[in-house]
């Protein structure tokens, strides 16, 4: 599998544990998701940028943007450094 096919589905995957998470929060005010900054931590960097006056489908939007774009961009990342690591180790 190629580094952008394996990190594009790393980064649909982010983005179903991001909306899971969210939908859990959202709708469970009283408890509180273990981890929820860890696991959407993208979008909150994303979100950051924006007022908190911007309305809910385009919070959403960079919600999910933000998920894809940061999980994709670390599985990525991973994927070309191991690569590199292994492509030298074996020239020694």
């Amino acid at each position: 599998m190629t580094h952008y096919k394996l990190a594009s589905l790393v980064g649909v995957l982010g983005v179903v544990v991001g909306l899971c998470a969210f939908l859990f929060n959202y709708h469970n005010i009283s408890l509180s998701f273990p981890g929820y900054r860890l696991f959407v931590a993208p979008a909150i960097f994303l979100l950051s940028f924006f007022s908190e006056e911007t309305d809910f489908i385009p919070k959403m939007i960079l919600f999910i943007s933000g998920q894809f774009t940061g999980y994709f961009c670390v599985a990525y990342l991973c994927r070309v450094i191991s690569s590199l690591t292994k492509n030298k180790s074996s020239n020694l």
